[in-house]
This record gives structure tokens, C-alpha cells and sequence, in this order.
């Protein structure tokens, strides 16, 4: 009866102890760790005023930025109890990012790139969602082996970047564009205006499949090539506020371009006169940008007509 008794004690103090011990760990704050420090790097931890040197292998908390000097870089890794991918980015000179944990899901990671350029190395089996590079159009996810995202420097109108897949592949989803399977070999430069009202896409090299929303089940899918463009212009409709949204898309030789307008949130297209697209695709002048209040959403811009009676043509390409 004692052994019994001895026997049942032990068992309640190795449950308690366990208990204490998961308590503890869901206590603990949500780290991700900063290694291979080199050269100039410094952090802002959540709530504080002022960067402060960064620490070799040490642990930080979701929300911190990062900064690297001229001569600096660091490796952002994601390991630990909480999560099983295998997944790192690594930060060049002269590159400011924010990290972050999707809200919905804690085992999401989101990394902000606010300058410079960030390399994702990623092992075949993590999953798609497991980190995300938030650029200021689109975002980019599903890395499976080596991919570098570059924001370039911006003009008075377009903000510029870069995505390039060195190995394996990665998926891009933006505002009426995605590329759902982009491999090694390809490079896509992504511009985008302050106001979000124009979207333009250059493939640079390689070739891959770019989705475009077309107000239809069916979107359209246009192979992406060196010298080929796409072009996405958004407006609110002055009649019921609807955001219109017309897309030009041409292969490297100019000819039998994409052109549709539609709606978002009704079915069917309205058609454009290509003649007067391509006339207007001489000229490379930006639209002049608005500063939006907000960093996703595109503002109004000049009032276009309902999506019943098409789209007005535009010359600011």
C-alpha cells in the first residue's frame, strides 16, 4: 500500500511540474532570433523611441525593426519549440525590415521590407504561409529554396522593386495580379504608384504565368516574357463609388495587346479600344501620385465612368 501510494505521488508531482512548465512556455513572449551579425545592425524593439545595437544570437520579440548599416547584414531566422519550418532571411546592406507574426495564425511569420533588399532561403517542406515578404503592392510566399526581394529607390510617382527566384519557387499575390508559380530563373520588376492607382509589371528574365482578375470566374492568364508589360490602372467610379480597374498586357513584340476593363464586385468586362491604348503606351510618364491615408488601399483618383459605360482612356502611362 505505501509503494502504491509513493507511486501515485510521484505521478501527481510530474503532472504538476508539467503543467508548470506549459505554462510557463505559453508565458513566454514570441521570439525569433538575429545571428552571423556582421558590420553595423541595430533593432527598436516594440514600444521603444530609439534603435540599439544588435545583439549576436539573440532572441527578439514579433514587431521589432531592423536596421543594417552600409556595410552591414544579418541572418533573421524563425527555429524554436513554437514552430517545425525551416526557414531564414538574410538581410544586405544598407536594409530596413519589421518583423512580424500573421495575426491568424501565430506560426506565420511577415516580414515588412521598408528598404533595401532581404534573400528568403527556405527548405522544400515548409509551408506556403510560413513567412511572407510584405512589399508596398503585393506580397511574396510559398519560398521554396532561395529567393531576393529588393525595394529599389522610388521616384516623385513610382515606387520600384524586384523579386527574383535563384532556386526553387515562390508565389506572388498583389491587387488584381498574382503569379501563382514563379521559378528559379525569373525576375519580375513590380512598380507601383504612392496612390496605388497604377501597377506596372516588367519581366526582367525568365518566364512565368502572370493571373490577371478579369471580373470573370475565368481570369486572364498572360505569359510573362522578357520586354513584355502589364499595366493595371485603378479608379472609383463618381457613380456608386465602384473601384474600375483596366488592365493593358503586350508580349515584347507590341502586338495583339490585353485590354479590358471591369468592375470589382460585377461580372463581365467592358471593352477598350486597343488603338487607343497603344497610342497611349508611348508615353512613359507617370501619373502624378496623391498620398493616401492608407498604404493599401488605392484612393480616388480622376473620376472614371461606371463600368456599364466603360472605362476613360488615359494618357500617363
Amino acid at each position: 500500500m505505501i509503494m502504491h501510494l509513493s507511486a501515485n505521488r510521484l505521478l501527481l508531482g510530474a503532472a504538476l511540474l508539467a503543467g508548470t512548465l506549459q505554462a510557463q512556455h505559453a508565458s513566454i513572449a514570441p521570439l525569433f532570433q538575429l545571428t552571423r551579425v556582421q558590420g553595423a545592425c541595430h533593432v527598436r524593439r516594440p514600444g521603444d523611441t530609439a534603435f540599439a545595437p544588435a545583439i549576436d544570437n539573440k532572441a527578439y520579440p514579433f514587431g521589432t525593426a531592423i536596421q543594417t548599416g552600409p556595410a552591414g547584414s544579418v541572418v533573421i531566422a524563425f527555429t524554436g519549440a513554437d514552430t517545425a519550418i525551416d526557414v531564414s532571411a538574410v538581410m544586405g546592406a544598407s536594409t530596413e525590415v519589421r518583423v512580424e507574426r500573421a495575426p491568424d495564425a501565430s506560426t506565420n511569420r511577415i516580414i515588412l521590407l521598408l528598404a533595401g533588399e532581404i534573400q528568403v532561403l527556405a527548405d522544400r517542406d515548409t509551408p506556403a504561409q510560413a513567412l511572407a515578404v510584405a512589399m508596398p503592392d503585393y506580397t511574396v510566399s510559398g519560398f521554396t529554396g532561395r529567393a531576393v526581394m529588393t525595394k529599389l529607390p522610388a521616384t516623385a510617382d513610382l515606387g520600384t522593386t524586384r523579386v527574383s527566384a535563384i532556386k526553387g519557387g515562390l508565389i506572388i499575390a498583389g491587387s488584381q495580379f498574382a503569379v501563382s508559380g514563379m521559378r528559379a530563373g525569373c525576375t519580375l520588376r513590380i512598380e507601383a504608384a504612392l496612390d496605388r492607382s497604377l501597377t506596372r509589371i516588367t519581366p526582367e528574365e525568365g518566364e512565368t504565368v502572370i493571373t490577371l482578375d478579369n471580373g470573370t470566374p475565368e481570369p486572364l492568364l498572360f505569359s510573362a516574357v522578357p520586354n513584355a508589360t502589364v499595366k493595371i490602372w485603378r479608379e472609383y467610379a463618381p457613380i456608386g463609388g465602384r473601384l474600375i480597374v483596366a488592365v493593358f498586357a503586350v508580349g515584347p513584340d507590341g502586338k495583339h495587346p490585353e485590354c479590358y476593363a471591369f468592375s470589382v464586385g460585377r461580372d463581365g468586362l467592358v471593352a477598350v479600344d486597343a488603338g487607343d491604348i497603344e497610342k497611349a503606351a508611348q508615353s512613359v510618364t507617370p501619373p502624378a501620385a496623391t498620398p493616401s491615408a492608407s498604404p493599401t488601399t488605392p484612393i480616388k483618383g480622376t473620376p472614371a465612368p461606371d463600368a456599364n459605360a466603360g472605362i476613360s482612356q488615359k494618357s500617363d502611362f
